[in-house]
């Protein structure tokens, strides 16, 4: 099962500005059938990301963590193909993840953050039913899934009108409504993480994963999450702080349980706050010399959030 949309997208601004246009479907399989393959273009038109990877492990076929080991586990031929899928979008650009079923908390630890470097960059939707397996073709919602594929195949293909999420107005679609999601996300201090599972409720067709899950961003991730990390880190972990003010940005962006980074400026508006309470430093070079901000020199309200990037811790 392939994953969609590119290794690397432009995203505007460097935020999360495109996560609503129909995402590029990759190659299927030779395996699959053609209402297999409708049913997979129907849950890429209903995630609503350019970028995303199936979690499409069975059960039988999950990781498991080998005994007394925090690193080695034991990995089956599917979890190997999907840590393949997820390293080409393995790049601080944000992704979803989308399980096939219900994950364990142990599961789902593995498949956002086991052997990633940006991990805090995936979010994990799952089925909101607990009875959906869309990995066992025996599985009740999936043959329901695939009565509704057979009956549109009559009349359509699976690459039908590329460039038009037409499936969101069937029943394939409908059904997919019903059956998701739930977004995992974690908050997390320096030595412990916590769950969320938050239920979306998709009632219209024009509701997508991404248009429930991005818009609660900020909200759920305030500046004052930002501020408050940021200030931890800085005091614990001091040597993540060189180089241009943007590299602030990386452990939102490599750490799970940090706030989700969803506007890069974020994280600089939390170094700012830093500097200008007196607890960090940062320089301006120039022709003329160095110009330093921090303890007694705070940062001139004047400097925009563009020109703050560019100064050096």
């Amino acid at each position: 099962m392939a994953p969609w949309g590119r290794g690397r997208r432009a995203w505007l601004a460097g935020t999360l500005a495109r996560p609503f246009s129909l995402p590029r479907r990759g190659a299927s399989r030779p395996d699959e059938t053609p209402e297999r393959r409708l049913i997979l273009r129907a849950l890429q038109e209903f995630a609503g990301f350019d970028r995303g990877v199936f979690y499409d492990v069975p059960p039988a076929d999950a990781p498991e963590p080998l005994p007394h080991s925090p690193i080695y586990l034991r990995g089956s031929a599917p979890w190997h193909r999907f840590l393949r899928d997820r390293r080409r979008f393995d790049d601080g650009l944000p992704a979803l993840l989308l399980a096939l079923r219900p994950l364990s908390d142990m599961e789902r630890l593995l498949a956002v953050d086991w052997g990633t470097t940006f991990a805090n960059t995936f979010m994990l939707v799952e089925p909101s039913d607990p009875a959906c397996d869309l990995t066992q073709r025996g599985n009740p919602v999936y043959r329901s899934l695939e009565t509704a594929a057979i009956a549109l195949l009559a009349e359509r293909t699976p690459e039908s009108d590329p460039d038009i999420p037409w499936t969101r107005e069937t029943a394939l679609g409908s059904i997919l409504r019903l059956v998701f999601g739930t977004w995992v996300y974690w908050t997390g201090t320096y030595s412990a993480k916590r769950t969320h599972c938050l239920p979306l409720t998709a009632n219209r067709p024009e509701n997508t994963l991404a248009s429930l899950i991005v818009p609660q961003l900020p909200a759920r991730f305030p500046q004052a999450a930002f501020n408050r990390a940021l200030a931890d880190l800085h005091e614990r972990e001091t040597e993540l702080f060189h180089g241009t003010v943007a590299t602030a940005r990386m452990p939102f962006r490599t750490r799970l349980g940090l706030p989700l980074l969803h506007d890069p400026a974020c994280a600089d508006r939390a170094l700012r706050r830093l500097v200008n309470d007196g607890r960090a430093t940062v320089y301006h070079l120039t022709g003329g010399g160095i110009h330093r901000y921090g303890p007694g020199r705070p940062v001139p309200e004047s400097m925009t959030d563009n020109e703050f990037a560019r100064l050096v811790l």
